[in-house]
This record gives C-alpha cells, structure tokens and sequence, in this order.
C-alpha cells in the first residue's frame, strides 16, 4: 500500500508570500540607505523561504509504503520508521508519535489538511498497536 500526505496548502503559501516579501524589504533597504549587511540578510531570508516552499510543495510531508512510514521535513532531516516494528501510537496536543524499539517518530497534524488528518487517523487504527 502506499499513501502520500502532503503539506497544508495554507503553510506552503504562506513561505511562498515571505519568499517574495522579505527580498523586496532587502532590494528597498539597498535603495534606501547605504548598504547594510542586514540588508543582504533580508534577501537571503526570503531565498530560503523560496526554497522551502519548494521542497514542501515538492515532497510530501508523510508518506507510506512498503511497511515503511517516512516524515519528510526538510532535506537533512528526513526520518523514517519501519511499520512492522511499531510497538505504541501516541496522540497528545495535535501531534501523533509512533514508537518503535529503536525510534520515536512524531507527526505533526497541524501540518497537513483536515480531511487528510482523517485518513491517517483511519490508517493508524488499522494497524494492531497499543493507541494511547
């Protein structure tokens, strides 16, 4: 089985909108006085946020397949767990955590649309772990 969770459309733009914002306060600061560092800081910012916006867009928050769940947040921290060695899910203030013996992987529900909260909540209670 797989299934792919994707990141709130609101979150995504969101970035998107400070990506394009916190360069033109750089570009303006630039015009506007003598060239500052703080400026440059501006314009670097909002690359970031660009690019953000992108992986988030690009990759999905949660994914699922081969018994494998994966939690892509960004580039260097991408964490995955194996579905067959889950012993426990947890849910508490918004956010799921799943256990294993060697890892704890928590997924943030904030981050993802409401109906899609809905299938992985259907997707955690077919599995035959302790839910706490």
């Amino acid at each position: 089985m797989q299934m792919q969770i994707p990141y709130k459309k609101k979150t995504i733009r969101f970035n998107l909108i400070m990506g394009i914002v916190w360069p033109i306060f750089g570009i303006v600061g630039l015009f506007l006085h003598d060239i500052k560092f703080i400026d440059y800081g501006f314009i670097f910012l909002g690359f970031l946020y660009l690019l953000l916006a992108y992986m988030m867009h690009r990759n999905k928050y949660v994914t699922i397949e081969d018994d494998v769940l994966k939690l892509k947040t960004i580039p260097v921290l991408n964490k995955e767990v194996d579905l067959k060695k889950v012993t426990r899910i947890k849910y508490f203030a918004g956010e799921y955590t799943v256990f294993t013996p060697e890892k704890k992987l928590t997924i943030n529900t904030q981050l993802i649309e409401e109906n899609q909260k809905e299938i992985l909540e259907e997707f955690f209670a077919q599995l035959n772990v302790d839910r706490v």
